[in-house]
């Protein structure tokens, strides 16, 4: 925490330094200045991104190694979210010119200052929209159950072919493993990201539907996605591990289109909104608004040349990264 704070106190300007390109979607700032004024609030969120050595192993060996944090001071008290590991203090975080902190090199820096009254569980929490339902109730898991990869019970046809015995065993091991890595933070559902957690599914089957998943990264070159009636799957991930290929595409596709026409991402730990719409074996994807993936085929990477499922649960795909989601919103189509 010492670091973290010392290194936040070279960090915070006032929100009348220089920005540029005005305030985006959650109404943060872009940073670019160095000039420190008059605070307009004492409670503020900074994001941004460091560099902290390299990496020295698997594919990512002698690439940079990035790390992302959020600082909060709110009116409870200040937090420090990095890489999705969050820490507390009641020490103050204070605004402070930032001009040398900025060129040691941090990037994607951006501010929002907000008002005594702000709770991160309220920002961008929205009610379910006309003929959708909510799969998330903000609280709890409730809804949802666990995936296990023992024994391949992650694959539908496993699952399927298993006695109801054995499928309540390996349910019960795979709920286990939820509890431990699947939590409710601040209003979003949080996926820890550490070794033994895996993927969250809803407790109900689904065939054709649409679904809208609020959704962000906590990490520099972070990995998720979603799997639409257990299949892999619409892909979440940073654009600058794939040379700039956006979020949004059918990654395990084989002969069908497998990637997103346009990368649609925001700044890693900012909130991205993905609408998908599954009817038969069509897929269509629009990733914050934008069309990326048009009415494709949604292949079996599972059973090449088999049909996906025609009925199947709904995932939420671990990949070993930290990532939160919110706003998940369902209707089902005939």
């Amino acid at each position: 925490m010492k670091v973290i704070y010392g290194m936040i106190a070279a960090a915070l300007a006032a929100g009348c330094a220089v920005f540029n390109g005005g305030r985006d979607a959650e109404g943060f700032a872009r940073f670019e200045g160095n000039l420190a004024h008059d605070v307009p609030s004492d409670y503020f969120i900074i994001r941004y991104e460091y560099p902290d050595g390299v990496y020295t192993n698997r594919w990512k060996k002698g690439m940079t190694r990035w790390m992302f944090t959020e600082v909060r001071q709110l009116k409870e008290g200040s937090s420090v979210l990095t890489d999705g590991v969050l820490s507390t203090s009641k020490r103050k975080v204070e605004a402070r010119n930032w001009a040398k902190w900025l060129h040691a090199g941090a990037r994607n820096v951006r501010v929002k200052f907000v008002d005594e009254n702000y709770t991160l569980a309220a920002d961008g929490r929205e009610d379910a929209p006309d003929g959708f339902t909510s799969l998330f109730n903000g609280k709890d898991l409730s809804g949802w159950k666990g995936v296990t990869t023992e024994e391949k019970f992650n694959l539908p046809n496993v699952r399927r072919e298993a006695s109801p015995e054995k499928r309540r065993e390996m349910q019960a091991k795979a709920d286990k493993l939820m509890k431990e890595h699947w939590h409710i933070r601040d209003g979003a559902l949080f996926f820890d990201g550490l070794p033994g957690g895996y993927s969250l599914a809803t407790d109900k089957d689904y065939r054709n539907f649409e679904m809208i998943a609020d959704w962000r990264l906590l990490r520099v070159y972070g990995d998720s996605g979603f799997y639409l009636r257990g299949m892999p799957q619409v892909q979440i991930w940073d654009p600058h591990t794939w040379g700039g290929l956006g979020s949004g595409g059918i990654y395990n596709n084989r002969k069908a289109l497998s990637n997103a026409t346009s990368c649609e991402d925001r700044p890693i730990g900012d909130w991205n909104r993905c609408r998908m719409r599954l009817v038969d074996n069509k897929v269509t994807v629009w990733l914050n608004g934008v069309k990326v993936v048009d009415n494709e085929t949604y292949e079996n990477c599972r059973t090449e040349g088999a049909p996906i499922p025609a009925i199947e649960q709904i995932e939420l795909q671990c990949h070993g990264d930290p990532v939160e989601f919110r706003n998940l919103f369902i209707k089902e189509l005939p």
